[in-house]
């Protein structure tokens, strides 16, 4: 009977085990780069550990600095984009798949050059508990956009991320776009690094985009019902960070992380996420010690604990669990100076569903660098350089793909609600940062306000009034004090002579 019950345990685990392979989903087991539509693309499946790259035929399209890319669940491609256009398996343009960013810098990129000058630009998704649908994010640049220094004091530019939804029933099953640019989120957004994770039930997605005038995130849920815009988060306001349009942002394959760089200014920031709330919380700041590189590349190893900075020349890791994240760093390899036509320093990272972590190059090269013991601490993550050769060339981008397998860490998660307040928070007229804070935060008013008096009420989450502020509306900031609050999630109401204008939440931790 013992034997029995023993040989039944191992045949239920044996199962429960081969179920979790087999539901494995592939939407990231295949990758095209490419250098121009001159040149022949690289085709990159992986198979468990192997990795087979072959060359394609050349194609009418061009994916290099912006490259996204979709296979479904089997792992068979689906769709890819570059900004400009989106492509079924067939490698044609989807019949409505043209023209995705309208404007006069689409229009203009997309006709002469065939691809939208923006790194990391679009990003797939598949549609949760539908298979049939899948989404493109993708960010437009404003017409007035320009590339700005690091010590230059300007107002950025309105920018805008829109989705297009896709429907596989279309187009005989190569599929078409239904929803067509349809504007999410509008305003001071980093037009790059659009980044996702899934949410705590494991199914839906948080789709997150970061601003440039401050160190904040605008943030989209994807359910099943589609997008929904859920609100900012600002850390900083006002904080010139330069162009980050050569740095890189990830999420931890964990879900637990995210970090994002900012070469001109020598910065990595590392947050925590909550997957459940999608609250970012403990910011730290890595100095870097380097200023005006020509790129970062980020990515986390896949147990969560290392990150990886590649700032051309140097691969560094740092200890995300150390209490010292800054002193934490050591110096994996210097680049060599190795040649394949051009240079190919260490450029943007990308976890692969190999578990290694791939380095792209600088410039148009046939080289990727390999990481390939990513969770080990120090040299023993055996880097090599010029590790890997594609077929072909390719210029510098390198899909960004998220996690497609995690799991629930909370299936009893409930989905947050899209409140009045943060549906019209593009109407707002003021905010709190940082958001969470320790104590001290600030009131900023996005506009110049005219009021005689103006109160912040407190309250916890039953509903007690815990505290009351008055507040001068004359300047546009005025610093609170909110340490003599307990730890906690609050609520709080904003009232300009003793009518609500305004509400919101705040951390404090």
């Amino acid at each position: 009977m013992r034997i029995f019950i023993i040989m039944k345990n191992i045949i239920y685990l044996i199962l429960i085990y081969s179920s979790s392979i087999i539901a494995q989903n592939k939407h990231d087991n295949y990758w095209i780069l490419q250098n121009t539509e001159l040149s022949s693309p690289s085709h990159i499946t992986w198979y468990g550990d192997s990795i087979k790259a072959t060359k394609g035929e050349k194609v009418n399209q061009y994916l290099a600095i912006c490259n996204a890319i979709i296979s479904d669940k089997e792992g068979q491609l689906k769709f890819y984009g570059n900004g400009c256009f989106i492509y079924g398996k067939n490698h044609i343009a989807l019949p409505n798949g043209k023209n995705i960013n309208p404007g006069e810098i689409g229009d203009k990129n997309c006709v002469k050059y065939r691809y939208y000058p923006l790194s990391r630009e679009v990003l797939f998704l598949n549609c949760p508990d539908d298979t049939s649908r899948y989404y493109a994010f993708h960010n437009r640049l404003s017409e007035k956009y320009v590339w700005i220094a690091a010590d230059t004091v300007q107002d950025r530019p309105i920018n805008t991320m829109f989705y297009s939804e896709i429907s596989t029933k279309l187009n005989k099953g190569i599929g078409d776009i239904v929803k067509k640019s349809v504007e999410i989120v509008t305003d001071t957004i980093l037009g790059l690094h659009i980044s996702a994770c899934r949410h705590a039930n494991g199914k839906d997605w948080w789709v997150i985009v970061p601003q440039i005038n401050t160190l904040g995130f605008q943030k989209v849920l994807l359910t099943k019902e589609g997008p929904r815009y859920m609100g900012q988060q600002v850390f900083q306001h006002n904080k010139m960070r330069g162009d980050l349009g050569t740095g890189q942002l990830n999420i931890s394959n964990d879900g637990k992380t995210l970090v994002m760089g900012d070469p001109i200014n020598g910065k990595i920031f590392v947050f925590d996420f909550d997957r459940c709330t999608g609250l970012f919380s403990n910011l730290r700041t890595i100095e870097t010690g380097y200023r005006k590189t020509i790129c970062t590349g980020l990515e986390v190893s896949p147990n969560g604990k290392l990150l990886y900075a590649a700032d051309g020349q140097k691969l560094t890791q740092y200890d995300l669990l150390s209490p010292d994240l800054i002193n934490s760093g050591i110096t994996i390899d210097t680049f060599d100076g190795y040649v394949d036509e051009y240079p190919t320093g260490f450029y943007q990272c990308q976890l692969a569903p190999n578990g290694k972590i791939y380095i792209g190059t600088t410039s148009s090269t046939r080289i990727m660098h390999t990481i390939h013991q990513p969770d080990v601490r120090g040299k023993g993550c055996d880097f090599r350089q010029h590790d890997f050769r594609l077929p072909g060339l390719y210029y510098v981008g390198l899909s960004s793909l998220p996690n497609f397998n995690l799991g629930a860490s909370d299936p009893n998660c409930a989905i947050p609600l899209a409140t009045e307040e943060v549906l019209a928070e593009r109407d707002r007229i003021a905010y709190l940062y940082p958001n969470p804070t320790k104590g001290n935060t600030t009131l900023h008013f996005t506009q110049i306000i005219d009021y005689q008096k103006g109160t912040l009420v407190f309250y916890n989450l039953t509903g007690q009034q815990v505290a009351q502020i008055d507040v001068q509306t004359v300047g546009r900031e005025f610093n609170l004090e909110l340490s003599n609050l307990p730890k906690g999630i609050y609520l709080y109401s904003l009232l300009l002579d003793g009518y609500p204008a305004q509400s919101g939440k705040v951390i404090i931790e």
